[in-house]
């Protein structure tokens, strides 16, 4: 687990409340069980430790604006927001007690000696380098929100760019909170430990799926991403803000292509 240096650190003599930041891909909503998870973890030891909430494509604005009130400590979510100076620490280090260790660090700061592993320096990616076509498929007969997960996750599987626990993980992520956005767009996704190589795989259905309670989606787009990925979601979830665009995501050079299973 490699984590970013803390420059922040030299500003704690200034008497802020120390904060966590929880970041979720699709809303609020899994980033306040995960806030809630720490919480239990903390207990009394965080005093009076804040837990901030936001999803990545709000993240730095948020950033920007909390910072002014919070020391913040870290930020704790499914994908890192790449937020220069903060470390980042992924569910995955949650459930591997990896990243309680560090947190319990970082809140013990009297005693913190700077021992930070380095940063990692890969190239960030962007949207257009996360679509590939042979990931892209239309018209598809899905008849249940199992069968489209399992369908997309085993492509990824099958060509190379996510490890075979994926799929399982999808299924974990799921269970925090829906992955649906407003347009009929569902995004599952997994930790990035479980990717190989970032890629995006894309269905669009035949007909509606019921994605979860009164909720039905035409898209399901499966993440497959790492922590260069950042730069890329949060274009992503731009763009998907315009359901439209959705149209032109899955055309390459202007073409209006159409791929099938």
């Amino acid at each position: 687990m490699a984590y970013a240096s803390f420059p922040f650190l030299d500003e704690w003599k200034i008497a802020k409340p120390k904060a966590l930041m929880l970041v979720c891909l699709t809303g609020e909503g899994a980033a306040r069980q995960l806030g809630q998870i720490v919480s239990e973890h903390v207990g009394d030891r965080g005093g009076d430790l804040h837990y901030l909430f936001a999803n990545t494509h709000t993240v730095r604005s948020s950033y920007t604006k909390w910072k002014e009130e919070y020391h913040i400590l870290a930020v704790v979510g499914t994908i890192d927001p790449l937020v220069e100076g903060l470390p980042f620490i992924s569910l995955q280090n949650l459930i591997e007690g990896s990243g309680f260790s560090f947190l319990d660090r970082l809140l013990m700061v009297g005693d913190w000696t700077g021992g930070q592993a380095d940063s990692d320096q890969r190239t960030p990616l962007h949207m257009q380098d996360l679509f590939v076509t042979d990931l892209i498929f239309s018209d598809c007969n899905i008849s249940n929100k199992k069968e489209a997960i399992l369908f997309l996750a085993h492509k990824l599987v099958e060509k190379g760019y996510v490890k075979p626990e994926f799929v399982q993980k999808v299924w974990e992520r799921e269970k925090l909170g829906t992955t649906s956005l407003a347009g009929g767009i569902a995004i599952p996704h997994a930790e990035p430990a479980q990717t190989i190589k970032p890629a995006v795989a894309i269905m669009q259905l035949a007909h509606p799926l019921e994605w979860g309670p009164g909720i039905q989606v035409d898209w399901v787009i499966m993440l497959a991403v790492n922590d260069t990925c950042q730069f890329a979601v949060e274009e992503l979830m731009e763009a998907l803000e315009e359901p439209a665009n959705i149209q032109k995501i899955t055309t390459r050079g202007g073409e209006e292509e159409k791929w099938n299973q």
